[in-house]
């Protein structure tokens, strides 16, 4: 099996989002109920944004050409905001820069490993880093709570025991992208949706009347 596979199956909707909610988890039992909404609020503005850039281009085409970009890279963006937040919390308080390290040596791994699986462009990638990275500093700059060791321990075990289940085949991994294509279809009636070779397809040459 491919190393990247490995690696971009760590950026999956169906690792992180469980992730992101234990995450809040540990925030509420560390006594920062607040903080856990404001981790939540950051992390749903993030995938908002992204659903949208990807909805935008899937149903009515809209990308920037010149960058090859069709939207936001959902696997980076959860990466950035997510892998760095749980470095940090699932680290003990000595170590959490350590922890926030390695979780964003991940996140940049994930991203990468969408280049090397050639799904997408590097502007989507980075522009994936950029809105995850964004969520997580708004929530990383003000202190964290404290949880102890033996809930730092079950989280862990819990995000071990994720890993192994999302570990299915690639059809199964692409089930979140045909929701997104069904539901950009039904919102902008058309039959197909747009995808990167019809998007960047020159257009017809203009002929003389006779030869149209």
């Amino acid at each position: 099996m491919s190393f990247w596979i490995v690696v971009s199956w760590l950026g999956h909707t169906w690792l992180v989002l469980p992730l992101a909610l234990l995450l809040a988890l540990m925030f509420v039992v560390g006594g920062d109920a607040r903080g856990a909404w404001r981790w939540l609020a950051a992390l749903t503005l993030a995938i908002g944004l992204t659903l949208v850039s990807k909805l935008a281009f899937l149903g009515w085409g809209i990308g920037l050409r010149a960058l090859d970009f069709t939207g936001i890279s959902g696997h980076a963006m959860y990466a950035a905001a997510v892998w760095p937040v749980a470095g940090a919390l699932l680290a003990s308080p000595t170590r959490r820069r350590l922890g926030l390290t390695l979780g964003g040596v991940l996140a940049l791994l994930i991203g990468v490993s969408r280049l090397g699986l050639a799904v997408h462009s590097p502007s989507e990638v980075v522009a994936g880093w950029m809105v995850g990275a964004a969520a997580a500093t708004w929530v990383l700059r003000r202190p964290l709570p404290h949880t102890g060791t033996a809930w730092r321990w079950a989280s862990i075990l819990a995000v071990a025991l994720a890993s192994r289940w999302v570990a299915v085949p690639p059809s199964t991994l692409a089930q979140p992208h045909q929701m997104l294509v069904r539901l950009a279809l039904a919102a902008s009636g058309r039959t197909a949706p747009y995808d990167r070779h019809t998007f960047w397809r020159p257009p017809h040459p203009r002929l003389p009347p006779g030869q149209r």
